[in-house]
């Protein structure tokens, strides 16, 4: 056995004890202001772990004495003795942290026990070999470390595998799916699935130049795994007598179209305040299969070098395990300059067995969208380190995953984002701050976001005690974003503080900000923004859309106040077509200026891999860190197909289509795949000289 497993004992073995305190009617997309953000932390040391393993008795008692000294009774007879000693203080102090901690005693079926985690590890990694890392295993295999997420959860709903699977013998079916945005998953084992086309040989697709669009199909397997998979696209030729440069049909190269695989793998629950009901859901889309392995009989996830994630640059070969499906991502860029036109490719799917074909056919539509009439953003909470070095997680990046992610997010049509950077209130840091924000600005600049707003969140209101101090600091952002041409400045405190902060008389902090140059922003309940009005010059609402919200919309913009939705939901729902549906037509419809959610990568400083780190709350994410660039997920193309809703809509808007008659398109046709058809043909039929139809 390898003795580095075991070097850590006993080290303390960290825990979370869930808040006791958090109502159940919490859920986290709709939260009232009493629901509490934060877990109640707590270190159980090893002699705790052992305690209640005695306590838990059988199976419980062997698997801890075993695993966590590892066969060493010497050791064990030697803590317990130390227990035995302990004082009533001591005894009643960890006895107390049992009776808040529903996560290590499983009593309520929301966690499991140390005993019930270890039987995880074992199973997966072999008896006793890993190394414990909080409520994670890591263990090597492949040339690779794999870190075991999700053991600590219980398993809500057992795997069930069909009995009779329609695809037999050494068979590749392929299915196209009609929708690929829809909110229909499509899982491993599900021997019948809706919506697709069974027979189908063609892939249609539509776009305009300076767009992305998306298509996807699935691989069933039949009674054998297929090996060695790879899916190449072929380039795509305009059809004959499209007009291209130099007498040459126009030719859109293959490369263009970026083929990932989706994985399911286990999060935490359904909705994003659900942390009790484990579930398999279609999430990431990677070019390494491999990257994340599931192991579907345990329910839990396997990272690959979970320090140093990253995925490949194009697809990799895969297999189809036998009796599973398969499903594959393409997302097709159609640059600016593409000539309009009809285009046809080939999608071939093979292994050195069996091929198949797909007809990919691309119209490009002569037309050039606007950018959106709304304004698209997240809340980025990446802060450039002080020091080399290369963390996976949403809170320290280097200026390579800074600049990568701004990149993911200009591409997935976000105007820009509001920063953070946690500034002494004697405007200096250990780290240069203000340097590090500059680079920050400057590395926005260069993805083209330098003319546009600048949001800064300024999440200790350092130096709120002292107006000189904290109009020198704002006056100091200010003039940072000037120099690199920024526009308004927009500055917020922690969520909720800046409006609980603001006094009657002009010596508040929203005076000072204005005086030097800034404007306001905060997040809350749209409400308590009118009880409050006028308050900030942007209110960010963190209420979900409805006909109430949608008059109240109304009311602020009387007052002059401009709205951005949040919450609605926030980010990470594994579902694309809500965040397409909701930040995209259906937010116009609302009356909202725009969204700026939370949060591009959301993870409040631990590990957004890890869906299961805690028990209050899920990440929030769009698009998961790695090394090199981001991963991105099926419900990031959701929202970058709401932008683009939102484009054709505002081309439309721009042909002087009056916004009660485009209302009223959105409220004929709840469909958005069918809105969009209804408002591209509306626009191919508008007559050029813009009189109306």
């Amino acid at each position: 056995m390898n003795q580095g497993f075991h070097s850590f004992y006993p080290e303390r073995i960290r825990g979370t004890i869930v808040n006791p305190f958090i109502p159940s009617h919490c859920d986290y997309e709709g939260q009232s202001s009493t629901c509490p953000s934060e877990p109640l932390s707590s270190d159980l040391s090893f002699e705790a772990l052992v305690l209640r393993s005695l306590s838990e008795g059988g199976s419980a008692k062997k698997d801890w004495r075993r695993r966590i000294v590892s066969g060493s009774l010497s050791a064990v007879r030697g803590l317990l003795s130390a227990v035995v000693i302990c004082s009533l203080f001591i005894l009643s102090v960890v006895e107390g942290l049992f009776a808040l901690s529903p996560a290590i005693a499983s009593a309520d079926g929301d966690w499991v026990s140390p005993g019930e985690m270890a039987g995880v590890w074992d199973a997966v990694a072999g008896q006793g070999n890993y190394a414990v890392r909080g409520t994670e295993a890591v263990f090597f295999q492949d040339g690779a470390s794999w870190t075991i997420v999700g053991a600590n959860a219980p398993i809500a709903n057992p795997t069930v595998y069909p009995k009779k699977w329609p695809v037999r013998g050494n068979l590749m079916k392929i299915e196209v799916i009609r929708k690929p945005l829809a909110s229909y998953k499509i899982l491993p084992f599900a021997a019948r699935i809706e919506k697709t086309d069974t027979a189908a040989e063609t892939i249609p697709v539509t776009a305009a130049p300076g767009s992305y669009a998306t298509a996807s199909f699935i691989i069933r397997s039949g009674d054998v795994d297929l090996k060695g998979l790879t899916v190449e696209v072929t380039d795509l030729e305009a059809r004959a007598g499209a007009p291209g440069r130099k007498g040459n049909p126009p030719v859109i190269p293959g490369g263009e179209v970026d083929v990932r695989l989706v994985k399911c793998w286990y999060q935490a629950g359904i909705g994003l305040g659900d942390t009790r009901h484990k579930t398999l859901v279609p999430e990431l889309l990677l070019h390494d299969d491999d990257l994340v392995r599931v192991d579907y009989d345990r329910q839990v996830n396997l990272l690959r070098n979970a320090d140093r994630i990253e995925d490949a640059k194009t697809l990799k070969p895969f297999q189809v395990p036998r009796h599973q499906n398969k499903q594959v991502w393409l997302t097709i860029r159609v640059r600016e300059r593409v000539e309009p036109a009809d285009y046809e490719g080939s999608v071939l799917i093979h292994n050195q067995k069996q091929k198949r074909k797909l007809s990919l056919r691309l119209t490009v539509l002569p037309l050039t969208l606007p950018e959106p009439m709304l304004f698209y953003g997240l809340y980025y909470t990446g802060q450039l380190r002080g020091s080399n070095g290369t963390e996976i997680g949403g809170t320290w990046k280097s200026e390579a995953q800074m600049k990568a992610e701004f990149v993911d997010l200009k591409e997935h049509g976000a105007g820009s984002v509001a920063v953070s950077r946690r500034l002494d209130a004697d405007l200096s840091g250990p780290d240069g701050d203000f340097n590090l924000l500059e680079k920050t600005l400057g590395l926005m600049k260069e993805v083209g976001w330098g003319d546009r707003p600048l949001f800064y969140c300024d999440p200790d209101v350092a130096g709120a005690d002292n107006p000189g101090t904290y109009g020198k600091k704002i006056g100091k952002i200010v003039e940072l974003s000037k120099k690199y041409g920024f526009g308004d400045v927009y500055i917020a405190g922690a969520d909720g503080e800046t409006i609980r902060m603001l006094p009657e008389n002009q010596e508040g902090l929203y005076a000072i900000i204005q005086e030097m140059g800034a404007r306001n922003f905060a997040a809350g309940r749209l409400g308590q923004f009118l009880r409050r009005a006028p308050g900030p010059d942007l209110w960010v609402i963190n209420d979900l859309i409805s006909d109430d919200i949608i008059e109240k919309i109304a009311e602020a913009k009387k007052l002059g106040r401009m709205v951005y939705l949040n919450n609605s939901p926030l980010a990470g729902k594994e579902d694309p077509a809500i965040y397409r549906n909701n930040y995209g037509f259906k937010m116009f419809y609302a009356g909202a200026d725009g969204v700026l959610d939370y949060a591009y990568q959301g993870d409040d400083g631990g590990n957004c891999w890890n869906d299961f780190r805690t028990r209050a709350f899920r990440p929030r994410v769009m698009a998961y860190p790695a090394v090199d660039g981001p991963v991105s997920t099926l419900q990031w193309e959701g929202w970058r197909e709401g932008v683009t809703d939102v484009r054709y809509l505002t081309l439309l808007y721009n042909k002087r289509m009056g916004e009660a008659e485009l209302k009223g398109l959105i409220t004929a046709f709840n469909d958005p795949d069918n809105l969009r058809e209804i408002i591209i043909n509306k626009i191919l039929a508008w007559p050029k000289s813009g009189d109306g139809l």
